[in-house]
């Protein structure tokens, strides 16, 4: 993050540029006075604390059209509907409904700025706890997969990079998150003598008995069997 530090009245003045406030396109920046004395050690520690303040600058919200902080909400609202046009409708809703049950009730609320990848790798742990419909068996919330938490991540990361480009956030929080590992299915194959009553089954219809020849030869998928 770009930012200065000059010797000021007792002591040192640290600047920091910010970003651009999206309803005025006006820079921001933001100071702040070290007291420490105008000698080199004085300089390496104001240069520190200088270092440590800007480092929690990282996240800053600026104010979006309304005049007002953006939150995730906000954040996604803005994200689904600038892409809506270019979606298919499965992908719009699968969108709206990953950000409805799997985010908003959970980060919603918070503005951009607030938002850490710690945080972000809490919320995935919670999905895979709890994060599920509640039910007599489940009544914390079911678990949900770590296929399903990572879909939570990949969506946060296209909607939080467009938050950088349209200058709401200077970083992305989603570079300092954990992606959760994805579900992998353990493949059982069928045993020779299943594979054999199969075949048997199969030759009652010679177009069954081809498409379960090719099948078993090639091991090609269901849809590509069938064209």
């Amino acid at each position: 993050m770009a930012g200065t530090l000059r010797k000021y009245k007792n002591g040192w003045q640290g600047q920091v540029y910010i970003g651009v406030n999206a309803l005025t396109g006006r820079e921001i920046r933001k100071a702040k006075h070290f007291a420490h004395p105008h000698t080199r050690q004085g300089r390496t520690d104001a240069r520190k604390a200088f270092d440590a303040w800007a480092q929690t600058l990282n996240h800053v919200e600026l104010l979006g059209g309304g005049g007002k902080p953006i939150t995730v909400n906000d954040m996604l609202d803005q994200w689904i509907a600038a892409n809506t046009p270019r979606w298919t409708a499965k992908t719009l809703d699968d969108n709206t409904s990953k950000a409805t049950w799997w985010v908003r009730p959970h980060i919603g609320h918070m503005l951009i700025s607030e938002v850490t990848g710690h945080q972000l790798d809490m919320m995935y742990v919670h999905l895979q706890e709890r994060g599920g419909r509640k039910s007599k068996n489940y009544p914390k919330g079911k678990p949900l997969s770590g296929t399903t938490a990572l879909s939570a991540h990949t969506m946060l990361v296209s909607a939080f990079r467009q938050a950088v480009k349209w200058k709401h956030i200077t970083a992305s929080p989603t570079d300092d998150a954990t992606a959760p590992k994805k579900n992998r299915s353990k493949i059982v194959p069928p045993t020779e003598k299943q594979i054999a009553a199969l075949v048997e089954h199969a030759t009652k219809t010679p177009m069954n008995a081809a498409l379960f020849w090719m099948a078993l030869s090639t091991g090609a998928r269901r849809s590509q069997l069938l064209g």
